[in-house]
């Protein structure tokens, strides 16, 4: 509902910034705690992710390795600089995912 951007009748709907930081935030937390209950439960992507959240880094990651060009310059996260720096150490064969997308059909 709190999507502002005008929706295609056809094709893929883009997400919002705002939109793409909350649906990782939230799906990495998901993943953090099925894993706490399973220790067969491992993905390299989604143990990536727990990581760049507890760091305090999810919209820098999104910026980095997600961002779309209909982003406005303004949503740029101020801790980039940082997330370089720590990225360099930690994500280095680091390969972003997405499964799904939402796309309008008329």
């Amino acid at each position: 509902m709190d999507h502002k951007t005008p929706i295609p009748n056809v094709g893929e709907i883009e997400p919002l910034f705002k939109e793409e930081v909350f649906a990782r935030d939230l799906a990495s937390q998901a993943y953090a705690n099925q894993r706490g209950k399973s220790e067969k439960m491992r993905d390299p992507y989604w143990n990536d992710l727990v990581e760049v959240r507890a760091k305090g880094f999810m919209r820098e990651y999104i910026w980095t390795y997600l961002r779309r060009p209909s982003w406005p310059e303004k949503e740029r996260p101020a801790k980039l600089g940082a997330f370089q720096n720590w990225q360099r150490q930690h994500l280095r064969n680091h390969q972003p995912q997405t499964h799904g997308a939402v796309k309008g059909e008329n």
